[in-house]
């Protein structure tokens, strides 16, 4: 007998508290499939690196991942909700092609594969010589086999080099956000974890 769809389950997250209009209508279309979506012209927002607009792609990606306590799965191919999604990406992506230059994927590695040219030794490859560790070679390997990719697919470097840049610009400006919000005194949690108390150890009867 299988489990009813959208039944509580301890594995599953709870849908998160919305942080703006486009996450808020999403979360809230999810219990009851009844509340308006938004077209594709409120899916525009100013922010597009804003936490309303990734809080909603997280939870409409999650759907086809562990999903959400009390929430359908069928909902991860409602139509609509693949409909709202792809305004929401489309609004994203534009965003970072607007802000990512246009490089191959060597010109975007050179900064991180050239070693400087008044070596002093503390070079990636004089480190990884010297004490690097398994996982740390294996990372440098991966990014050695992406001239082989690019070989084989040549038409793939447009592509790979605005993944590197634009994975850099998103780590910069997380970097940031957390940084401003550690100085201002603020967790950068959205909500503090909860407090776990130590339990008493139960004295053994005499």
């Amino acid at each position: 007998m299988t489990a009813d769809l959208g039944a509580a389950r301890s594995d599953r997250p709870q849908l998160p508290p919305p942080r703006g209009c486009l996450s808020g209508t999403v979360i809230s279309w999810l219990p009851t499939g009844q509340v308006p979506l938004p077209t594709r012209e409120e899916a525009q927002p100013e922010e597009p690196y804003g936490t309303d607009l990734q809080l909603a792609l997280y939870v409409l990606y999650e759907l086809h991942y562990q999903g959400f306590d009390h929430v359908d799965d069928d909902h991860a191919w409602a139509p609509e909700l693949l409909v709202v999604r792809r305004y929401l990406g489309e609004a994203f992506l534009r965003a970072l092609r607007a802000d990512v230059p246009a490089l191959g994927v060597r010109e975007a590695l050179a900064g991180l594969l050239t070693e400087p040219a008044a070596d002093d030794g503390s070079s990636v490859s004089h480190y990884l010589k010297r004490e690097g560790r398994l996982w740390q070679l294996r990372q440098v390997v991966r990014r050695e086999m992406v001239d082989g990719l690019l070989r084989d697919e040549p038409d793939l470097d447009a592509d790979d080099g605005f993944g590197v840049v634009a994975t850099g610009l998103l780590e910069g400006r997380l970097a940031g956000y957390l940084l401003a919000s550690w100085r201002a005194g603020r967790s950068a949690l959205v909500a503090p974890l909860p407090v776990v108390r130590a339990r008493t150890p139960l004295r053994s009867a005499m």
